[in-house]
């Protein structure tokens, strides 16, 4: 059985200084000083939202389907971390591109997802939690790439603690925990992804 580790990122609300305001699109801040007038900014603020809009709903992770024909396996997300969790499935393995959410899971939250076996797939498992009386955010993802065995049957466990996140990923044979063959991808944080990519190319 292999861990693999990961640090929780806070992300704290944006805030302004007395001489400006801000306004919010989705993840983005615009930080507009007071004294321009409303009419000067408005349109571009307009043009600046309906791109937003547009880039969000093609870019925002969907509900995961399961394979109803050819060969697959199984994966067990079992959430034992502090904080919501949630589980993703892409479509595009190279570059975590075409993201789906399995669900989001609630502390000792257990979800069972078929997927397709005999090619390759990668997956992530982390946190996705907001505190309102701080008003911060924690995201903790790690990505994982490997070949499921057709009928196969794998666990993968999120832990917390401190501030890192952990993920046990593993197979049971015969009662016994066996190691995967998976390899480890470099994920891309929220603020530098350009695309719908969350994880660097192999």
């Amino acid at each position: 059985m292999r861990i693999w580790a990961a640090r929780i990122e806070p992300n704290p609300r944006f805030t302004s200084s007395p001489n400006q305001f801000v306004v919010k699109i989705g993840i983005i801040n615009l930080l507009i000083p007071s004294a321009i007038p409303r009419e000067h900014y408005m349109k571009p603020f307009a043009i600046i939202m309906f791109c937003v809009l547009l880039a969000s709903c093609a870019m925002r992770p969907q509900p995961y389907v399961e394979p109803t024909e050819g060969p697959v396996a199984t994966i067990n997300f079992i959430n034992k971390s502090k904080r919501t969790a949630v589980p993703r499935i892409y479509e595009n393995h190279e570059t975590c591109s075409g993201a789906y959410f399995a669900d989001f899971q609630s502390i000792d939250a257990e979800i069972e997802v078929k997927v397709k076996a005999e090619s390759p797939l990668s997956i992530s498992y982390g946190l996705m939690d907001f505190e309102v009386a701080s008003s911060t955010s924690y995201t903790c993802d790690i990505y994982l790439t490997f070949t499921p065995e057709q009928a196969a049957s794998y666990i993968a466990v999120l832990r917390q603690k401190a501030n890192q996140c952990s993920l046990a990923f593993f197979t049971v044979v015969n009662g016994q925990a066996e190691t995967v063959d998976v390899q480890k991808r470099e994920g891309i944080p929220p603020s530098k992804r350009l695309g719908s990519s969350y994880c660097r190319p192999l």
